[in-house]
């Protein structure tokens, strides 16, 4: 998925929420080998784009979602391969456990079908096939000499049917607030897949460590834009990507 920041443990109020539409254009010169070494040369672009929202329900309870789509072009050994098509569909809900003294804690649940262009761990192109994610998210907020901070960490299992690998993830956001239109982030993302020994075409577990960072500039309470650097910063069987990211935030 693109790496825009989401709204994280906090839920929208009731009958609010926020719809956030990223687009992230990356490039690739090498692929990490299953040691973790940068080794053989390829040629890699990928633009990828990501509509996500989500809609406060009640003040324990919002509906989450998003759909993807993205172009790939593959360039080994002088072998051309041009993809398009869907990445990850998902429909989640966000439920608040526990809440106080600038921390929350909610679990998310999501069901998620990775589309015919979402990358495994060979690289080749996944299936139309259902997954189930369970994800813990932490929030904490404080403030020091005017200027507002916030640190998500979330972790999520996901558990694969059919040929679909199972994975680990864990997603961690620093951010400052040092005026009413400004917003500071930094990002890790890390992805860890498992080995699938029934699925010769994916039999190779992934990992891959992306940072990022960006800044959001609110333009009025409701309309926010988001630019950021990313960066894949080591990894496993996977692509060593650089690349752009732009969102548009939308609240509601």
């Amino acid at each position: 998925m693109p790496l825009q920041a989401k709204a994280g443990a906090w839920l929208p109020k009731p009958q609010s929420g926020v719809s956030i539409i990223s687009t992230t254009n990356s490039t690739g010169k090498h692929i990490y080998d299953d040691t973790g070494v940068k080794g053989v040369e390829i040629d890699f672009r990928k633009t990828e784009s990501q509509f996500y929202g989500e809609l406060g329900v009640s003040n324990r309870l919002a509906l989450v979602g998003s759909l993807g789509l993205q172009q790939q072009t593959f360039v080994q050994e002088g072998v051309r391969t041009v993809d398009f098509g869907m990445t990850d569909v998902r429909a989640g809900l966000r439920v608040k456990a526990l809440e106080g003294r600038g921390m929350i804690l909610s679990f998310e649940p999501s069901l998620i079908y990775s589309g015919q262009n979402q990358n495994f761990s060979t690289l080749d192109k996944g299936t139309f096939i259902p997954s189930l994610e369970a994800r813990a998210l932490v929030g904490l907020s404080r403030e020091f000499s005017g200027v507002s901070y916030f640190t998500d960490i979330q972790a999520a299992r996901r558990f694969g049917f059919e040929n679909v690998p199972n994975e680990w993830r864990f997603d961690l956001t620093l951010g400052a607030k040092p005026s009413a239109r400004l917003e500071l982030f930094a990002q890790a993302f890390w992805v860890d897949t498992d080995v699938l020994d029934n699925a010769p075409r994916i039999a190779l577990a992934t990992e891959n460590l992306k940072g990022q960072l960006s800044f959001v500039y609110h333009e009025s309470p409701l309309i926010a834009y988001q630019v950021g650097l990313t960066k894949s910063l080591k990894g496993k069987n996977s692509i060593l990507e650089t690349g752009v990211q732009a969102s548009i935030w939308q609240k509601f």
